[in-house]
């Protein structure tokens, strides 16, 4: 999961500043991806598997990004 914590000069925090175009890559040690599901996102998001690398691109981060990767044994 990502939180954006991204706010304006002012505290206490009033409003969020959305992040934008986040790519994340994980190295995933010895096992491989055996499905994915997106459990919430704000704009369009795309998770890409490859062996043992799980990419996941963002394009809008309002407030609370998750997903949910299920590995194989």
């Amino acid at each position: 999961s990502l939180v954006n914590l991204t706010s304006g000069p002012v505290r206490p925090i009033r409003e969020l500043i959305p992040v934008n175009n986040i790519t994340v890559k994980l190295k995933l040690d010895g096992r491989s991806v055996a499905n994915h599901k997106i459990l919430r996102c704000q704009g369009n998001c795309q998770v890409k598997t490859n062996g043992q690398t799980v990419e996941l691109n963002i394009s809008k981060l309002q407030d609370f990004f998750a997903a949910h990767i299920q590995m194989n044994a």
